[in-house]
């Protein structure tokens, strides 16, 4: 008992260190802003805002914020996790430094707890000791815990391409719960844990699964976990018994198969239940995120199955990290002769092997090893691409699961090499070169913890490992472009016609290299790239167009006479997105500038029906139904848009001008009108149509002392505006200031409306 309580006391001290060693390692990621997915997953998502969306909302969005039934929902359900993020907002907004400060301790939680399922497994402290520290300090976990984009500069529309960050926090918050159901499931499965109690831990257990699967997917594996270490551990199974057994049934405890059976129930509801949340079928990739989708058969599958190799290599050798792992960085297979299909074989064959010996007998070390395995294999099967395509090739952060498995398996195995070596000399030297590589991979942490600082730093880093990866040397060249401190045109330049040049057909290169030619007023070769873009992303479904559409319309709008082309692009874009309100706006906008009025209203009235918000939608179909002579729709269209947005300038002189034209005979329209009007002018003393058409109320109104007062302010900002010239006469002519009538009328043309007649008029008077 005292030898018990000594050991359990040493893992305690040990978690404790760990946790600190993690939180000193990961510190200078406190430094991070927020990159990449966190503009997607924290700066644009609306379900951190309680202003914008209620709590409720979450269970309904994916990790992204999009409805989970929308087609290009991303089907990643992380409710838990996105609910961190939300009391983050809450306390701090968007500063950066809360946002990675709760994943420093996130991760150092995971590690205290992590080291006590070691304790529990070696029942040893040194083992448990090596492996938390390793599993502390490994370079690999960088991503989950140290770390759409669309920016808008001025006239350049720059995207850079989304990779992962802060949202990293799903990985160490599905640990905990995982590790919590592990700690629940093993209470329940120990024979002091009879009855009610026993159903209360395996409760406990579901719910911290449930938790966990909210937090990330991966999460659900540890009921894989739990039944393997209830079988070979617990039940003390192993190979040579089931042989033995065979053709025989097993005769276990009524215990482990309710145990079981209530286990992999919960893990079929929760599959049905994920699989109803996606719509029935896993979200489909193309190859623009999934490069190996666009292979054939075998070539798909030995590349998938070549990413094994990729990502046992990244847990023992963490040296060449990179944030994105797709073109070339991780090759694709195309021959069965490839000399990777090599590793990919050397690789299944060692997991094998393992598997084999680890079920091969009842001892420690074979129970340590398939419990270490499951831990290692389990949690990778669901990002692994074997069962369905995911929506990455290799990401570190999906590591962090099972690189417990790993750490665990260096930790034994050094354990046991460690107690071999009878030398004490030799045993130094052995010391040593485990404190030599914990002391390496912290100063790689640190180091990589640095390069998730910035995009600059980020993107520079993943080009040093591969120069040839299109979309970070795009990434990069956005940099260049948005970053004021960073600003400089020609080096953006050189890295997106690098970009072109590697991936000719990749829509984001293409469309960023045409939003700097049009910043730099290569406007033509600009539209012709741009076009190009379009074409291409059409071309991948998973990958919407509007937004460079859109680009290229503002970019005809800067050259005059370019109708005829948007018009062409507008009816283009039609044909791949029919019911897209916002197309039917612009070319109604189109339309309405050639002058084609009544096709202009139609295209406008589809998108003004619409559910969709669209800014002065009813501002811009007001002007075209006035365009077409339809004041009495005008005048509905504009009061509709000040419904939505009272302060609309726009439209309060727009619907002021319609009820002076057409409330003629209507005191009641005209004083309406002059109310509008007086707010234009509160904000706008010097606007031409307002000061016109007070002036033009007031005539209407018979107050021609205050007609005169506004038409004369407009002639002195415009003194030879006719209309003001020609009503101000009237004025006078009204007011028998028959005089001052003649000289007004005489700086007009005599030609123009009827003041030659009002002229003689005038002078017949003045006489």
């Amino acid at each position: 008992m005292p030898a018990l309580e000594s050991r359990t006391t040493g893992v305690h001290i040990s978690a404790v260190l760990c946790a600190l060693v993690a939180v000193a390692v990961f510190y200078n990621s406190l430094q991070c802003g927020l990159v990449f997915d966190d503009e997607s997953a924290i700066k644009k998502n609306k379900d951190l805002r309680p202003e914008l969306r209620p709590w409720w909302d979450l269970l309904k969005h994916d990790f992204w914020g999009a409805t989970l039934t929308h087609k290009d929902s991303h089907k990643s359900y992380r409710p838990l996790t996105v609910a961190t993020f939300r009391l983050n907002y809450m306390l701090h907004e968007l500063e950066p430094l809360g946002y990675h400060l709760v994943n420093v301790l996130l991760h150092s939680a995971v590690v205290y707890l992590y080291v006590l399922l070691c304790g529990v497994v070696f029942s040893e402290v040194w083992p448990a000791l090596i492996a938390g520290l390793l599993f502390a300090v490994h370079p690999i976990h960088t991503e989950a815990v140290s770390k759409p984009i669309l920016f808008d500069c001025k006239n350049l529309r720059i995207i850079i391409m989304q990779v992962a960050s802060v949202v990293g926090r799903a990985e160490t918050l599905s640990a905990i719960f995982f590790l919590s159901a592990f700690f629940a499931f093993r209470l329940s499965a120990t024979p002091r844990s009879k009855g009610l109690t026993g159903w209360y831990w395996l409760g406990v257990c579901l719910v911290s699964t449930a938790c966990s699967v909210l937090s990330k997917e991966q999460g659900l594996t540890v009921m894989a976990v739990c039944v393997i270490y209830d079988f070979f551990c617990l039940q003390k199974m192993d190979l040579n018994l089931l042989l033995k057994s065979f053709p025989h049934s097993l005769s276990l405890p009524t215990s482990f198969l309710k145990r079981t059976a209530v286990l992999t129930a919960f893990t079929i509801v929760a599959v049905v239940m994920r699989f109803r949340i996606m719509g029935g079928a896993p979200k489909v990739f193309d190859k623009q995120i999934n490069p190996p989708v666009g292979l054939d058969t075998p070539y798909r599958q030995l590349s998938w199955l070549y990413l094994t190799f990729v990502n046992s290599w990244l847990l023992l050798n963490p040296y060449n990290l990179c944030a994105d792992w797709r073109f070339g960085t991780a090759p694709l297979i195309t021959s069965l002769m490839d000399p990777h299909n090599l590793l990919t074989v050397l690789t299944l064959a060692a997991v094998v092997y393992a598997g084999l010996f680890s079920v091969s007998g009842s001892s420690r070390g074979h129970k340590v090893a398939v419990f270490s395995l499951s831990l290692l294999v389990l949690p990778y099967l669901p990002a692994s691409n074997l069962f369905f395509p995911v929506g990455f090739v290799v990401a570190e952060r999906v590591l962090y699961l099972p690189s417990m498995g790993f750490c665990m398996m260096v930790g034994f195995g050094a354990h046991r090499i460690f107690k071999s070596i009878n030398s004490s000399a030799l045993r130094g030297i052995f010391s040593f070169l485990i404190v030599g590589v914990l002391s390496v991979h912290s100063l790689k942490t640190g180091l990589r913890n640095r390069d998730w600082i910035s995009e600059h730093s980020i993107y520079a880093s993943a080009v040093r490992i591969n120069p040839n990866h299109g979309p970070m040397l795009t990434n990069l060249g956005a940099v260049y472009v948005v970053n004021k401190d960073l600003k400089n045109y020609t080096m953006a330049e050189i890295l997106f016609k690098r970009c072109v040049d590697i991936l000719p057909e990749y829509p984001r290169g293409l469309s960023n290299y045409a939003g700097l030619l049009d910043a730099t007023k290569r406007r033509r070769q600009a539209q012709k790239v741009m076009r190009q873009a379009i074409e291409m992303g059409l071309q991948h479904t998973a990958m919407n167009q509007l937004e460079n559409i859109y680009h290229l319309l503002r970019m005809f709008q800067k050259d005059t006479g370019r109708e005829e082309d948007e018009l062409e692009l507008c009816d283009f874009a039609l044909r791949h997105y029919p019911a897209t309100a916002h197309l039917f706006f612009h070319r109604g906008r189109i339309l309405k500038r050639m002058n084609r009025t009544s096709e202009a209203v139609s295209d406008l009235e589809i998108a003004v029906q619409t559910p969709i918000f669209l800014p002065d939608i009813n501002h811009h179909l007001g002007l075209t139904y006035v365009a077409a002579g339809l004041p009495g729709k005008a005048e509905r269209s504009f009061r509709a848009e000040l419904a939505g947005n009272p302060g609309s300038v726009d439209s309060l002189l727009q619907l002021g001008v319609v009820l002076v034209k057409t409330g003629t005979g209507d005191h009641g329209r005209l004083r309406e009108a002059q109310k509008y009007l007086q707010q234009v002018l509160s904000v706008q003393p010097r606007n031409r149509e307002a000061l016109f058409h007070q002036a033009l109320a007031y005539y209407h109104l018979q107050n021609l002392q205050k007609s005169e007062e506004f038409f004369l302010n407009l002639l002195q900002l415009s003194p030879t505006d006719r209309e003001g010239l020609y009503y101000l006469g009237l004025v006078y002519y009204k007011a028998q200031k028959y005089e001052k009538a003649v000289d007004v009328w005489k700086k007009l043309d005599r030609n123009y409306r009827d003041v030659d007649t009002q002229l003689k008029l005038a002078k017949k008077h003045s006489k």
